[in-house]
């Protein structure tokens, strides 16, 4: 939220008496209006002002006056309706009355009718050339119809006929900081600030511009003395929120929204930014009830719908992300980012053409939503279609060529395709692009382990778990790495550090194996089949379990065991279990029974004839076989 809002100005026109005049009645009624008026009394204001217009005693510049000041407190109860009605008297009464003029182009201003205010501001001018609060006011209103600079040319007579005026220069510094020359607003909200140091909205219009400056120190600053100024200022509070978020303390942002929600309990933006953090941080059923609230503040706003959607999604949640997804398009039929985002929540639901229809249907929305064109490609490689998915990864980046997450999608597709210079590549893209990039590293990485650069990769891994402490899957690679150079204490430290932060890691069994076999080259047999057992617990096929279970047996000489567990794995697969047959044939050949050994080769061969190692196996075995006999 930046909203600064310029001020408008009020001529209150006062009687200047003489000390022996003596007030009766109206004139009594109306000098008691103007004393209850300075201290914001206005109901009182205005039912003394009624009195001194009813009275008849006063003059027709005196009634003009009354009405002019009584429509100044009907502004200010916000009764914008009866304020213009006298202030059109007063200048009917008096129609060269610059001030009445002046100050109904301000509530013009309040009712929305922008040129209105502007055409009363010129007659004001053009009675009174050196009124300033008309330049002021007309200034306001070329504000709100965008038109800036001629916004700033009435602020710069506005200063230039009064320098002292602390509002024109407020008024200024906001205008120069929606053209974004926030060095120039800095100066007049300073100049503002000189010239009057207790006006809450002067800290806040500065703490924006340092804000849009990203000087969050400074604008936190700002808004910490617009709020001691004015306790009640619900957007100072949304607004230092904001910078406490981009400086990454989500608490102190957490806690700023949470006043401002105190303040004011229908405050629809507090809520969404508050939701948003928690989203951010995980947090999502908090999250969720942010949005809910927003929702219920205004049952039509769109994006609320669409941001409880992302949260519902990132919670895994995704028909009833879909659903939010479906309201927010409802409510905006152009609604790029919620058919793009919920074409991601099919994707998870593995629904490609639905996600692929939906991504299309965003792109049409906004031919320049880049991250539908990536989005799309990664449903294409989904469904195998590489060639598409590179061709959209392509229109992403030609779209937006700083998008860090195409180069990372088409460095995904050019890994399908086994291109692995131009992965690297374009992982190395992403990188640039955001040295923060975690999955980037891990990509890289990936690779650099298939082409058996283990340092490189070992160092990609580092870099991505430096990015993101709990990335397992970061954690799983580098140990791979660890175990490849022969570093097993580090394979062993980081596969302990998946199974921490993720107990029941989808490559559970995968991990447990490892982390069994790096103990087992460490001599440390009775945890490495510990880990082997536990990996039965976790793995999908438990036959690649206990054929390696049976390794390890084997590696402690212990043949009767590791018969025992190829056994098993060859009963669980008995088709693809090569490998089983033959570190079985092994076993038994060790214990010299070998025509079960040869048995066992031969089965090995059966699944696959093209098995070396088996073949000269089964010749050894035969070997041995022949020389028992001869000893015989």
């Amino acid at each position: 939220m930046k909203k600064v809002l310029l001020i408008a100005f009020f001529s209150l026109s006062l009687m200047v008496c003489l000390a022996s005049q003596a007030w009766t009645g109206g004139l009594d009624d109306f000098e008691s209006a103007k004393t209850a008026f300075e201290k914001g009394k206005y109901e009182e204001a205005v039912r003394l002002y009624t009195k001194a217009i009813e009275s008849s005693e006063l003059s027709s510049q005196k009634l003009a006056i009354a009405y002019n000041n009584r429509g100044y407190a009907w502004h200010k109860k916000d009764e914008f309706t009866l304020a213009i009605g006298d202030y059109s008297e007063a200048i009917r009464i008096e129609p060269k009355y610059a001030a009445a003029y002046s100050n109904r182009g301000n509530t013009w201003i309040r009712k929305g009718k922008y040129d209105l205010a502007i055409s009363d501001c010129n007659i004001a001018i053009a009675i009174d050339p050196k009124h300033t609060n008309a330049y002021l006011n007309r200034g306001v209103a070329w504000d709100k119809k965008r038109e800036y600079d001629k916004a700033l040319a009435d602020l710069n007579t506005a200063i230039e006929l009064n320098p002292k005026n602390d509002r024109a220069y407020y008024n200024r510094g906001a205008v120069w900081g929606k053209k974004k020359d926030y060095d120039r607003a800095i100066a007049d909200f300073n100049q503002a600030i000189d010239l009057n140091l207790k006006e809450a909205d002067y800290f806040f219009g500065r703490g924006n511009a340092w804000d849009d400056k990203k000087d969050y120190d400074r604008a936190i600053a700002d808004y910490t003395k617009a709020i001691e100024l004015d306790p009640g200022n619900v957007d100072a509070y949304i607004n230092r929120g904001s910078a406490w978020r981009e400086q990454g303390d989500f608490i102190k942002a957490i806690k700023d929204y949470t006043k401002a929600i105190e303040i004011n309990p229908r405050e629809p933006l507090a809520y969404a930014k508050r939701g948003n953090i928690y989203a951010e941080i995980g947090v999502l059923k908090r999250s969720i009830i942010d949005f809910t609230m927003v929702i219920e503040i205004d049952p039509h706003d769109a994006k609320a719908y669409y941001n409880r959607g992302n949260a519902w999604k990132k919670g895994g949640v995704y028909n009833r992300a879909i659903a939010d997804y479906t309201k927010a398009i409802e409510l905006n039929r152009n609604y790029s980012e919620a058919y793009s985002n919920r074409g991601n929540a099919w994707e998870k639901k593995g629904e490609y053409d639905r996600a692929i229809a939906d991504h299309t249907k965003a792109i049409e929305c906004d031919p320049t939503n880049a991250l539908a064109y990536t989005n799309r490609g990664v449903d294409w490689e989904r469904k195998g279609n590489y060639d598409k998915a590179l061709e959209d990864h392509n229109k992403a980046i030609a779209t937006n060529p700083k998008l860090a997450l195409a180069y990372y999608n088409r460095g995904v597709s050019w890994q399908a395709k086994k291109d692995y210079a131009k992965a690297i590549a374009d992982f190395t893209k992403a990188i640039e692009i955001n040295p923060k990039y975690a999955g980037a590293y891990y990509g890289r990485g990936v690779i650099l382990e298939k082409k058996l650069d283990y340092e490189g990769a070992a160092s990609d891994f580092t870099k991505a778990i430096e990015i993101a402490p709990r990335f397992t899957d970061a954690y799983f690679g580098r140990g791979i790495c660890w175990e490849k150079i022969g570093n097993d204490d580090k394979a062993i430290a980081d596969y302990t550090k998946v199974i921490e932060i993720e107990p029941r890691y989808a490559n559970a069994a995968e991990i447990y194996i490892n982390r069994g076999f790096a103990w087992a080259r460490k001599g440390n047999f009775e945890q490495a089949l510990a880990d082997c057992s536990r990996a039965v617990e976790f793995a999908s096929n438990p036959s690649v379990v206990y054929h390696k279970r049976g390794l390890i047996w084997e590696m402690q000489r212990n043949y009767d065991r590791a018969i025992d567990d190829y056994t098993k794995a060859i009963e669980l697969w008995p088709r693809a279990r090569s490998d089983s047959y033959n570190k079985r044939g092994i076993a038994w050949y060790k214990k010299g029974d070998f025509d079960k050994a040869i048995a066992d080769f031969d089965k090995a061969l059966e699944i696959n004839p093209t098995y070396t190692e088996a073949r000269e196996n089964r010749q050894k075995a035969v070997d041995e076989r022949e020389k028992m006999k001869k000893g015989r």
